[in-house]
């Protein structure tokens, strides 16, 4: 409002308290993170020229195996096998600051308004236009991201920043990443596609540490049965797949 009486009016009213106030809050601070969710996004498409999955996937690798050529002309010992790409294309006071970010969002599981704001500011340290170069330290804001928008009900923007997680490389095969996507999807109704996630990360997760004693709440990410029968059924269709695929190899 241009009218400077109307600004003396709003910061003399009382600040509004309560559910609606919190609800308000969050949406503000949702907001503010779909903002930097967009960027990144949309540097995905920027570098692709499109959004189709596919073409983003092979533009991504084709961009992650230039990047270790470069570190290889600068380390020839470089192994991405063993060594995380973000460790060389970002700085030591980055990952540091982001890691303390990390810290401070997990500790606020309670309060994800908090929570989302510090992910948001945590993705603000890192380069948007070349976020998916930088390893686990991206892959990492992103999943803790989306766990808390899960938690908060906030599926839509969940489910976004999960499947951008899925286009850094090494995401892939991480059952916890599977495991997220699938719930988001679950709660969303489409559950074929959370049956496939879900499978995925019951399959990976050679420890059991996911899934461990489900019914007393216990592990990583406690489920509920429906969700843990939906695994099941995942895990064993991508049994069968692979099991086929290796009778038509052999």
């Amino acid at each position: 409002c241009a009218d400077p009486s109307c600004r003396s009016l709003a910061m003399a009213a009382e600040p509004e308290v309560g559910p609606r106030a919190s609800a308000s809050s969050l949406e503000a601070t949702l907001s503010l993170y779909e903002t930097e969710l967009g960027k990144w996004w949309d540097a995905l498409e920027a570098l692709a020229g499109t959004m189709d999955a596919e073409a983003i996937c092979s533009c991504v690798d084709r961009a992650t195996e230039e990047a270790v050529a470069r570190q290889r002309e600068v380390d020839s010992t470089f192994d991405p096998e063993t060594c995380d790409l973000g460790e060389v294309t970002l700085s030591d006071k980055v990952r540091t600051g982001v890691d303390m970010l990390c810290l401070r969002a997990n500790a606020l599981d309670d309060k994800p308004e908090a929570a989302l704001k510090i992910w948001a500011d945590a993705m603000r340290l890192l380069p948007a236009d070349q976020f998916y170069l930088c390893g686990t330290t991206a892959s990492y804001v992103l999943m803790g991201a989306g766990d808390t928008l899960h938690k908060s009900g906030k599926l839509d923007a969940a489910l976004s920043t999960m499947r951008l997680v899925m286009f850094i490389p090494g995401t892939i095969g991480t059952p916890y990443a599977h495991f997220l996507l699938g719930a988001v999807k679950a709660e969303m109704g489409d559950v074929e596609g959370a049956t496939v996630e879900l499978g995925r990360a019951l399959f990976l997760d050679e420890g059991g540490e996911l899934f461990e004693t489900v019914s007393e709440g216990k592990g990583k990410a406690s489920i509920d049965p429906e969700l843990f029968e939906m695994a099941k059924r995942g895990a064993a269709e991508l049994q069968l797949e692979m099991e086929r695929i290796e009778h038509e190899e052999g």
